[in-house]
């Protein structure tokens, strides 16, 4: 399963012209242990993509380039979707 956080520009609030910038791709890759009462520690993967427009896609990139990776050990799945993300900002902030 794959938890996607798209990052986009919303140029003076307007919508028609927004366009995407990130995406993060977090995938779960490996159950660690499941302590119960909803406690299940898992492994994650993390992919920051960066969009390339259309004017480079003519060039024969892709729309989405991947520019980092890297895993998350471990994550109580109880914590939730937010902090999973907060985790993996974190690491890329560093």
């Amino acid at each position: 399963m794959t938890l996607r956080t798209t990052l986009e520009i919303i140029p003076f609030g307007n919508e028609d012209n927004k366009y995407s910038i990130f995406r993060i791709n977090i995938h779960n890759i490996e159950t660690l242990r499941n302590e119960g009462f909803g406690n299940i520690y898992c492994k994650y993967k993390v992919e920051l993509q960066k969009y390339n427009n259309e004017t480079i896609q003519k060039f024969g990139r892709p729309e989405w380039e991947t520019e980092e990776e890297f895993e998350i050990p471990e994550h109580n799945r109880r914590d939730g979707a937010l902090s999973l993300v907060k985790k993996a900002l974190d690491f890329l902030e560093d």
